[in-house]
């Protein structure tokens, strides 16, 4: 019976282990990963914590259907009210949580290779963006847009406009898609010529 008892401990303490490192390395993953300035403290405690949590309750609950449909009522009471305004954070969740119950099932092999994959693509897919940018230009007119969308198509620069206040004076708010090395140009080049069309009264680009 001890010796039974010490093999399912040892078994508890090696899969919420794996399960914290696995945790540990999905955070860094998301960090290095992440296109914004600093990251929410309260998701890298979530990332973190999500798998070791999955790993216990799919312990607990696995192989014990009765034990299964009352926590899934349990959990059912609980109302989770935060919204996700990026969906590459709901794919690093699920990822977690994923984790979490491939490492409380003791798919051991399954998890390595998986977990390997999942992460390499992660950080190829960030390596091949990362010199693509969002920024904002800020345009008032007293003329028409139509020559500033023009000048855009002109450099081949990808935009959608985000706020549009048609009045005497209009304001339009452009997101670009730029490449690192276009920055300057943008601010520099395309900027003025657009200062050098009719009716522009002031050009701001920011970059982001």
């Amino acid at each position: 019976m001890f010796q039974s008892l010490s093999n399912v401990n040892a078994l508890f303490i090696e899969n919420i282990l794996i399960s914290v490192l696995c945790g540990a390395v999905i955070f860094i993953v998301f960090y290095l990963t992440n296109r914004k300035v600093s990251v929410s403290n309260s998701f890298s405690y979530t990332l973190i914590l999500l798998p070791p949590v999955a790993c216990m309750l799919t312990m607990v609950i696995n192989t014990n259907i009765a034990l299964a449909i009352g926590m899934l009522g349990t959990l059912s009471i609980i109302r989770f009210r935060h919204s996700m305004k990026e969906s590459k954070n709901i794919a690093f969740v699920f990822w977690a949580v994923t984790v979490g119950i491939t490492c409380g099932l003791s798919y051991r092999e399954y998890l390595y290779v998986w977990f390997a994959i999942v992460a390499v693509a992660a950080l190829l897919v960030s390596f091949i963006f990362k010199n693509r940018y969002v920024g904002t230009l800020s345009i008032k007119t007293e003329g028409d847009i139509e020559t500033i969308e023009d000048i855009l198509y002109e450099y081949s620069i990808p935009y959608e406009i985000k706020y549009k206040n048609m009045d005497n004076i209009s304001d339009i708010l452009f997101e670009l898609r730029y490449r690192k090395k276009n920055a300057k140009f943008i601010s520099e080049v395309i900027c003025e010529e657009m200062m050098e069309v009719d009716g522009v009264l002031s050009v701001r680009f920011i970059r982001m």
